[in-house]
């Protein structure tokens, strides 16, 4: 078997990212972050009066709009997604912000 230096190079990339993983929680040191997430979090929890075109958020509106919609978008469905699945069995508790910005 013959040694690959990409192989190398993306576990050790892998390994550097899985120990710095929560890098400043529970406190925001990047300010952009929590832009993003603030208001994904929000339009996740009110997710099917935004379905029913009921309430403030209604049809996502994330109200900030110096972001991409895309994102606020992507990340709404994958709160929603993992914190339904994550409590359906139990796995992962979407309660505490350091949980959702991780």
């Amino acid at each position: 078997m013959k040694f690959n230096p990409i192989v190398a190079i993306i576990i050790l990339a892998f390994l550097v990212r899985l120990v710095g993983i929560n890098f400043g929680l529970p406190l925001e040191l990047h300010p952009d972050e929590g832009k993003i997430i603030y208001p994904s979090n929000s339009m996740s929890v009110h997710f099917m009066e935004s379905l029913q075109g009921l309430g403030d958020n209604a049809f996502f509106n994330p109200h900030i709009f110096y972001y991409g919609g895309v994102n606020f978008l992507i990340l709404t469905v994958a709160i929603k997604l993992t914190s339904t699945l994550g409590h359906t069995f139990g796995i992962i508790d979407f309660t505490e912000l350091p949980t959702i910005f991780l």
